[in-house]
């Protein structure tokens, strides 16, 4: 029951939190990755295109153009939708574009939104506060 219990309450969370991948960027602006898997780097805006070579969380990218005149849409289905208890669940899209970047020392096409123009905590800051913290202390 317990387990239950914790998915409704997570999907609940993440369906009314409104996390949306980085708005607004430059050519040439340092970006971070922020997924804690990383992200792949790839030869095409495509998920199913040759992966050029993984990307650690906290990596550093640079787009070769701007968002908004040269992204391609896409989204990224982290929670697929399900039936709970009789009740429908739409899941959890994370809404972003495809950017060209380059990343230790090669261009290729990245998923933007897993992007911050904030560098994320290193493992310290990690272990001794939560994210929320993290950003408070050094941003606002």
């Amino acid at each position: 029951m317990k387990k239950q219990t914790l998915f409704v309450v997570i999907t609940w969370i993440l369906m009314v939190s409104q996390v949306k991948a980085i708005r607004y960027y430059n050519e040439g602006d340092t970006l971070y990755v922020w997924a804690q898997s990383g992200l792949v780097l790839r030869d095409a805006p495509d998920f199913k295109s040759k992966k050029i070579t993984s990307l650690q969380f906290g990596s550093i990218v640079v787009p070769n153009s701007h968002k908004e005149t040269n992204g391609i849409e896409s989204s990224l289905e982290v929670i697929p939708s399900c039936i709970y208890e009789g009740q429908n669940y739409s899941g959890y899209i994370i809404p972003g574009n495809w950017v060209q970047v380059f990343a230790n020392g090669k261009t290729g096409y990245v998923f933007d939104g897993y992007l911050s123009k904030y560098p994320p905590p290193n493992n310290q800051d990690r272990k001794e506060r939560d994210i929320e913290g993290y950003l408070i202390a050094n941003y606002f």
